[in-house]
């Protein structure tokens, strides 16, 4: 069967995305292969692209893309549970910008009838990290504050919507132009260009700092963000954005800056988490089916800014980079 992809073969700017057409590799007995409707874009992407990925991330040369919604085309022999025709969504080791895909079962979780695609595919990374960040690594309760870095991006928006649910008291850091939409979300919003957001959240909490703070930015923000924490603080490091900001970027650093936090002996906690899905398999099917359901029951509402057909995934990359995008970039292949 042939397939359109889209390849990177040396790191670099979007000059290096090639629509090429090859033929998919054999189906495997523990896999099935999905015509692919809706590719989500992220930040993990544009990492990946510049050569910069994450550690247990695949390395160039590779087919971008880590989440797709589509519709099951075949079976293999040892697959149960899943049936030619069934919608689906799947986290994927790499390949997800394709028109068609080969992928191991365990991956896919049955979507309803009537579920946009692109709706949907926005739930596999996007809000299975915010589900996990909360629930699982943060171990959220009603009326917790928290603290999101990048709260109109597609983690943060659907952070937002889940803590929304959860009964929290939310601050997030965006760009002036995005407070709107911010607060849209139920969110205070602090504008990280212009407002020093340790003196915002000592002003806002009366100075018992906040409950939690997620923070993909890295770099420099995590001494910040650790400031802002009250007695028992958490502080997840979800991310290391500034190797998309900044390619150049080393990753010793940033972790020996995690170290030096963890290591302080005042009574708060730093922790870096790192979403792998083969190591979290049965947590993975689980938070995920739920998500499903969220979303069929209209609790969440996945922000979609723009989809792409797969000929222009340039112009969405560029578009993800220029840090004006609200929400989620799907990619359309089919």
């Amino acid at each position: 069967m042939k397939a359109k992809q889209v390849w990177v073969e040396r790191p670099g700017g979007t000059e290096v995305l090639t629509l090429r057409e090859v033929d998919l590799p054999p189906l495997q007995p523990n896999e099935v292969c999905i015509e692919v409707e809706a590719s989500g874009v992220t930040l993990a992407d544009i990492i990946a692209r510049r050569g910069k990925p994450h550690p247990g991330s695949p390395r160039i040369p590779l087919v971008l893309g880590f989440e797709i919604a589509g519709t099951i085309m075949h079976v293999g022999s040892d697959v149960s549970g899943l049936t030619v025709g069934q919608r689906v969504i799947a986290v994927v080791h790499s390949g997800g910008y394709s028109s068609h895909i080969c992928v191991e079962a365990w991956r896919c979780i049955p979507i309803p009838d009537g579920m946009a695609m692109i709706s949907a595919v926005a739930l596999v990374v996007n809000y299975w990290t915010a589900w996990h960040l909360l629930h699982r690594a943060g171990n959220v309760q009603p009326r917790q504050r928290v603290l999101i870095h990048g709260v109109s991006g597609g983690v943060g928006t659907a952070l937002a919507q889940l803590g929304h649910l959860a009964g929290l008291e939310m601050y997030g850091t965006a760009s002036l132009s995005k407070h709107e939409q911010v607060r849209a979300l139920n969110v205070i919003p602090i504008d990280y260009r212009h407002d020093d957001f340790v003196a915002r959240i000592a002003e806002w909490s009366a100075s018992n700092g906040v409950d939690l703070v997620i923070d993909p930015i890295g770099g420099n923000n995590w001494l910040r963000s650790y400031r802002t924490l009250g007695k028992g603080g958490r502080l997840l490091l979800t991310g290391i954005q500034s190797l998309a900001d900044k390619p150049n970027v080393l990753l010793l650093p940033s972790a020996l800056r995690m170290l030096f936090l963890a290591l302080l002996p005042d009574g708060k906690s730093v922790r870096f988490v790192g979403l792998i899905p083969e190591n979290l398999r049965d947590s993975y099917r689980e938070d995920l089916t739920k998500l499903v359901i969220y979303l069929a029951e209209g609790k969440i509402n996945p922000i979609i800014n723009r989809t792409f057909p797969l000929s222009e995934v340039a112009e969405a990359h560029r578009y993800l980079e220029s840090g004006e995008v609200t929400g989620k970039l799907v990619l359309t292949p089919n």
